[in-house]
């Protein structure tokens, strides 16, 4: 069982592995569009983010 003083600091951790979950995916996609070839832009398999997109990703 969990003590109430250790709650936060286990909260703290999953809360952590989500963030990093989340920043790992983001950089994933970026590092895929970063620079597509011309190709991949003309198929549509990678598009140009729209940058509010991306804001609202940090």
């Amino acid at each position: 069982m969990v003590n109430g003083y250790m709650l936060p600091i286990y909260a703290a951790e999953i809360v952590d592995e989500f963030i990093r979950a989340d920043l790992e995916k983001c950089f994933e996609v970026c590092k895929k569009i970063q620079d597509p070839t011309p190709q991949q832009l003309e198929n549509g398999t990678i598009r140009r983010p729209n940058p509010d997109t991306l804001m609202s990703l940090i």
